[in-house]
């Protein structure tokens, strides 16, 4: 039908997809109004006039139609963004994309990898998920609330098959509390300090990274849980009031606790970054400090005066027996400023083991590889003082020393990376000659996959 009303009201409608459907509606409404008018004694004409000036003003019609289609559309758009994120962080949690392990802050082992990159990506999967609830929240997105519940229920699902091992308990949470945690158990230095590379946890420290996730987890699932339900009864037209109470509550914790680990990791970072130089001549020196102390122990010495010379040198213990490869050793370890640990192994014979740890991550992922032309340099017969004076010495992984109590034997050994596409590394081996008094290499060659080529 032909109407000025229906044309006007066309006109400001923007989406062209609902443009047909709502004038379909409208003029089916108009019409319906005239069929009454007729009905009760008008004309025709009058009563499609008293019909049209029944819907009032076409401009004042077109606003709220315009307002709730935009809502609908914007509906849909969360709800894709929100299907995106669900089924990625469940990718995550099952670990298909393999990233899962490195968001592990409190693990069974005396030592973790820290990686700052991946704090922010916790924060980042941390406000995501507060951006889409509150978003979810204002639309009353029911899509949304559901999709956002079932990827942290399915979370909990990907860690049921490991429930008994605290250390994978929602893992990707853990590093949100690693700022509060370290600054408080060992102040803002150590923090600033643990972004370079390697860290020690004690196991008193680990508990708050396994508590705090689990909390920061179930403050999640209850925010998503509880707005879906209050949704679905909104729209029953029930009482809600007190469910959107927990929502309003939930918003504001997690904004904080994302607030303060960006706040203070981003400042840190920076911190950490600008002093990085001098970080890597420290950490340099006390690698080399180390390694001297390895090269220099005598392992013929009571086992009781080695640790004493260890602790004396500023090293900590630390003992467990809770793993097999930890069966019979004690650790020693420096702080988060050098990041040096020597390994002490009792067996058949006395081993140490020294594998230093210095991996800043504004500088490198890992260990220099040791190259062709450096391997080739490494020569039978080369002594260990003629070996040192290489100027790729700098690029030793790990070095250990070994002492044989039956044959009196001592040897030293020193561990390279091979190349990024060789999944191995080279073992140089020093035996001490009583002949001659040196240290003489017996061994040079790579080891892949546990054998040697």
């Amino acid at each position: 039908m032909e109407n000025k009303f229906l044309d006007r009201v066309s006109s400001l409608i923007q989406s062209k997809t609902a443009r047909q459907s709502i004038t379909a509606e409208l003029e089916s409404h108009i019409l319906d109004k005239a069929d009454y008018y007729e009905e009760i004694g008008y004309s025709k004409e009058i009563a499609m006039q008293k019909a049209i000036e029944g819907m009032g003003n076409p401009d004042d019609t077109a606003v709220p139609l315009n307002a709730l289609h935009k809502n609908g559309k914007s509906k849909n758009i969360w709800s894709v963004i929100t299907a995106v994120f669900a089924v990625a962080f469940c990718l995550l949690c099952f670990n298909v994309i393999p990233i899962e392990y490195l968001f592990r802050y409190g693990d069974a082992s005396y030592m973790i990898v820290h990686s700052v990159t991946f704090d922010f990506l916790s924060m980042l999967i941390c406000g995501v998920f507060l951006l889409l609830l509150c978003k979810a929240h204002r639309q009353k997105n029911m899509a949304s609330a559901l999709m956002l519940a079932l990827s942290l229920i399915t979370s909990a699902v990907a860690y049921f098959p490991d429930f008994t091992h605290p250390a994978f308990h929602f893992s990707p949470f853990q590093p949100l509390l690693y700022p509060a945690v370290m600054i408080i158990k060992n102040g803002f230095t150590d923090f600033a300090d643990s972004l370079f590379g390697y860290g020690y946890i004690p196991e008193s420290e680990q508990i708050f990274y396994h508590i705090g996730a689990i909390v920061i987890y179930m403050i999640m699932l209850a925010a998503a849980v509880t707005m879906l339900i209050a949704i679905y009864r909104q729209s029953r037209m029930k009482n809600v009031r007190r469910l959107w109470l927990i929502i309003k509550i939930a918003k504001p914790v997690l904004g904080i606790v994302l607030a303060v680990s960006l706040l203070v990791t981003s400042v840190t970072t920076a911190f950490a970054l600008i002093n990085i130089e001098d970080k890597k001549l420290e950490m340099q020196s006390a690698r080399e400090n180390a390694i001297n102390f390895v090269i220099n122990a005598d392992l013929s010495d009571t086992n009781e005066k080695i640790n004493s010379e260890l602790l004396n040198s500023g090293y900590e213990s630390y003992f467990s027996d809770g793993n097999i490869w930890q069966g019979m050793q004690k650790t020693y370890h420096k702080g988060y400023n050098d990041s040096v640990i020597i390994r002490v192994e009792m067996d058949e014979s006395v081993f140490y083991a020294l594998t230093d740890f210095d991996r800043p991550f504004a500088i490198t992922k890992g260990y220099a590889p040791l190259t062709n032309e450096e391997q080739s340099q490494i020569s039978q017969g080369i002594t260990l003082d003629e070996f040192m004076q290489k100027d790729f010495y700098g690029k030793v992984m790990s070095v250990s020393k070994a002492y044989y109590p039956d044959t009196k034997q001592t040897s030293i050994s020193f561990t390279f990376d091979l190349p990024d596409e060789q999944f191995g590394s080279y073992v140089c081996q020093f035996d001490y000659s009583a002949e001659r008094q040196k240290y003489i290499l017996s061994l040079a060659d790579e080891m892949i996959n546990g054998e040697y080529y």
